[in-house]
């Protein structure tokens, strides 16, 4: 293929670098650095250049100036050109092309093209002139007219226009004609690239028509009316592609779902044996000055330190790719962190510098990397070291973002860690992370990854939505079976002790809260001791288990989850009572001499002797038992002294009243002791104290009967 130059502020862009990586795509008119919505960003197809013997591929003159395929992209007017700021990468069709400079190119080389039918097209002007119009169109894009674009950007449209010629085997007047661009170029593109990536080729050809109305360059033939009809033409094609990105957008992340960065993945890595050689080649470092460097020592300690750096940070591959050694060295201290701000990086108009944060042990790694290993490669200049990058490839040129990626990837594949790593993957992953177990800190972790914190809501809203239609669902399922009408459902997130509080009011409404309601027949007793059997093993229950396991239970289904909730809790609290009412206790049916019937009667009564406050109530929620809050509310002496000031409710029956307690306690000089309660407090603990009352006395009778 013959290559054609063009020089460009001291930067000459070859045909080498035509080729741009599928997945990362060109945006419009919108403004070029700012918003996240919009951060695909653009590599050329950079030619391995010798980076650890083409390992990690390194690019040719072409400028270097982005983040991430571009840290300052080129937007698009369409909004939904993907989610976390646009870092989902735009693949072609081909499956896995890569993601964000993963690795693979997206476009083929020229020779690989198929031959395309196109109209015959008369090449009136030589390469020498193709390559001064596009050049002047660069040169335009870099100018006030063009928007001022960076010159990665202003490229990354030359290159595509470099591959529509290509494409349409034509010369500069394919590029307005409409008819081969619709018939040919678009045919070609919509069988290999990916809707994102054909808009991107579409705005580089409007920009191309814009160039050629505003500009007015000589020697290319066209005419004007032609040109105007096709820019229309082009956005209206561009348009169209709509419905297709964004579903390709949700196809990129139902893909990215089933292989994220997992902590487990993480784990495996910071264990695997690569890591320690890394490790091991630092500590010999550290006051060493002897030790022969070699490239693929040099190469595995590099990559390792770019992969702590992610982990921590969860950064654009470009805020590593342009840290310089001046800012590395400014590093300042925050708690026991070390904090280096990067300026140069793909958000920096809209959030300002990043912040990659280190620990004191990776700073120390990183300074070890750059005084023994980095120092002896060849540097073009030393007078720049400041503005050097603080990583560079074996030969001491520059990284790219794509290269930085490809080197992440790079070391999890040595580590042995399955599945395809690059920084957008891991990006998505730590959004995943945090939105799942830590939300109080997703506007934290928006500052870090230099992104809004709606970025990074818009990529995670497949998540909540997944968990508010389970939701949804598993309410649909029950209610829509229950053809008896439900008392409003309380909060889930109302705890255990609201609803103690709930039962403690209506026990001080007196006994008619209980017995209007109907009693519980065998059947659904039996039913709800084997449905909560391990709840009723374990005394414990919530209103949400509750709720959860009548849904199905044809049985329980129709009740009121309150009521099955208390009666759940009775099981254990009630000592095997059925009801609420007063019922015997059921007598053993295995026979005894009456020594042992003696024994036992006088075992149990001094038992409760010993303890009446630790006994369950068979009545009403207890306020001293069954809360964690109130557990040991009053004390043995504080008992005694309520059974001492109201006898005639504890013993003789008298109806208890809010008015007398808080009289009787208000004129006693012992009323003191309960100045920290609250009369419904009391209340609950002198209807307990009459409860054990009754129990004391109807256990005697049964042993007198017994004894009879």
């Amino acid at each position: 293929m013959q290559k054609s130059n063009f020089t460009l502020e001291d930067k000459e862009f070859t045909n080498d670098h035509e080729n741009s990586e599928d997945e990362h795509s060109m945006h419009s008119k919108a403004p070029d650095l700012g918003d996240e919505g919009d951060e695909h960003s653009m590599h050329s197809k950079a030619p391995d250049h010798g980076d650890e013997g083409g390992e990690h591929p390194m690019h040719s003159k072409a400028p270097d100036h982005g983040d991430e395929g571009g840290e300052h992209s080129m937007h698009s007017k369409a909004p939904d050109r993907g989610d976390e700021g646009g870092e989902h990468s735009m693949h072609s069709k081909a499956p896995d092309r890569g993601d964000e400079g993963g690795g693979s190119d997206a476009f083929a080389t020229e020779n690989d093209l198929p031959e395309t039918a196109g109209p015959a097209i008369t090449k009136t002007k030589d390469l020498g002139s193709e390559s001064k119009i596009l050049g002047e169109f660069t040169d335009w894009l870099l100018s006030p007219d063009g928007e001022q674009k960076d010159k990665k950007t202003a490229h990354q449209h030359w290159s595509q226009l470099k591959r529509v010629i290509s494409i349409t085997s034509g010369c500069l007047a394919s590029l307005v004609d409409a008819k081969v661009i619709r018939d040919v170029f678009l045919r070609y593109a919509t069988e290999t690239y990916c809707p994102a990536t054909i808009k991107s080729y579409l705005m580089s050809l409007q920009h191309y028509c814009s160039f050629l109305l505003e500009d007015k360059p000589s020697g290319v033939d066209y005419d004007k009316d032609d040109v105007t009809a096709l820019r229309v033409k082009l956005k209206k094609w561009s348009a169209s592609y709509k419905r297709s990105g964004t579903r390709r957008r949700w196809e990129k992340q139902e893909e990215d779902l089933s292989c994220l960065i997992t902590p487990e993945k993480v784990n495996e890595f910071d264990q695997s044996q690569a890591v320690r050689d890394a490790i091991i080649i630092i500590g010999r470092l550290c006051g060493a000055h002897s030790i022969e460097i070699t490239q693929a020592m040099y190469t595995l300690v590099r990559d390792y330190l770019i992969a702590q750096i992610m982990i921590d940070n969860a950064n654009r591959a470009g805020v590593v790719a342009y840290m310089t050694v001046e800012e590395f060295k400014r590093a300042s201290m925050e708690d026991d962190r070390h904090v280096v701000r990067v300026l140069h990086h793909k958000t920096v108009d809209t959030h300002g510098p990043s912040v990659v944060v280190l620990t004191a042990h990776l700073y120390n790694h990183l300074k070890v990397f750059f005084e023994e290993m980095r120092s002896k490669l060849p540097l073009p200049d030393d007078r720049l070291e400041g503005k050097q990058p603080m990583f560079l490839s074996w030969n001491g040129k520059r990284l790219q973002s794509s290269q930085v990626t490809k080197a992440l990837g790079s070391v999890f594949k040595k580590a042995g860690v399955e599945g395809r790593v690059h920084h957008t993957l891991y990006r998505k992953s730590a959004v995943t992370q945090c939105h799942d177990k830590h939300k109080e800190i997703a506007s934290h972790l928006a500052d870090l990854m230099s992104h809004r914190e709606s970025t990074a809501e818009k990529y995670y809203r497949v998540f909540d939505k997944n968990k508010s239609s389970v939701k949804a669902s598993q309410t649909l399922h029950g209610m829509m079976r229950n053809t008896k009408s439900k008392s409003p459902i309380v909060r889930e997130e109302e705890s255990e002790e609201g609803v103690d509080k709930f039962a403690e009011n209506k026990d001080v409404q007196g006994d008619s809260a209980t017995t209007s309601r109907s009693p519980w027949n065998e059947d659904s007793i039996e039913a709800l001791r084997t449905l909560f059997k391990e709840e009723i093993s374990a005394q414990s229950v919530s209103m949400t288990c509750v709720r959860d396991k009548i849904e199905s239970n044809p049985v329980l289904c129709l009740e009121d989850p309150k009521r099955v909730y208390d009666k759940v809790r009775a099981e254990w609290r009630y000592k095997g009572n059925t009801d609420s009412s007063m019922e015997l206790t059921k007598l053993p049916e295995e026979t005894e001499t009456v020594n042992h019937r003696v024994d036992r009667m006088f075992a149990s009564n001094n038992e409760n002797m010993a303890d009446n406050s630790s006994s369950h109530s068979t009545d009403f929620v207890s306020a001293t038992d069954t809360t964690v809050k109130s557990k040991g509310l009053f004390s043995n002496s504080q008992a005694k002294v309520l059974v001492e000031l109201f006898p005639d409710m504890v013993n003789d029956g008298k109806p208890i009243s809010k008015p007398v307690i808080i009289k009787r306690l208000s004129e006693c000089s012992k009323g003191d002791l309960f100045k920290d309660y609250n009369v419904v407090q009391v209340v609950n603990r002198i209807k307990y104290e009459r409860r054990q009352k009754r129990e004391r006395e109807q256990s005697r009778k049964v042993g007198v009967n017994k004894l009879t």
